[in-house]
């Protein structure tokens, strides 16, 4: 599934369970049907997505901070809630260049 996106922020984090590192994008979906107004948010709620290492983090560029590009998103398998799939962020595009995260 290919969504319009904006990324706000990548951010490095050492895991709770010491495990390690993750990474963790911050982006809003920016289709007029997601614009939202109800009791709760006005505008476009932000999103998160979690990946496991800091590759993620390497791999994209300054360039694509705050400007609407294109992201693949797929179903995954939810570690912690087997009947529960997650979606995920594959691969982003903008002006043509592709960079895939996983």
């Amino acid at each position: 599934m290919k969504a319009n996106i904006m990324i706000l922020n990548v951010m490095n984090y050492d895991k709770k369970d010491g495990n390690g590192k993750g990474t963790r994008i911050g982006f809003i979906f920016t289709g007029k049907d997601t614009f939202s107004r109800d009791g709760r948010v006005i505008g476009y709620p932000e999103q998160s997505i979690f990946y496991d290492g800091v590759n993620v983090f390497d791999k994209i560029p300054i360039d694509f901070i705050c400007k609407p590009i294109v992201a693949t998103l797929e179903e995954v398998n939810n570690p912690r809630y087997p009947l529960r799939s997650l979606k995920t962020i594959t691969s982003i595009e903008l002006d043509g260049q592709v960079i895939n995260l996983l």
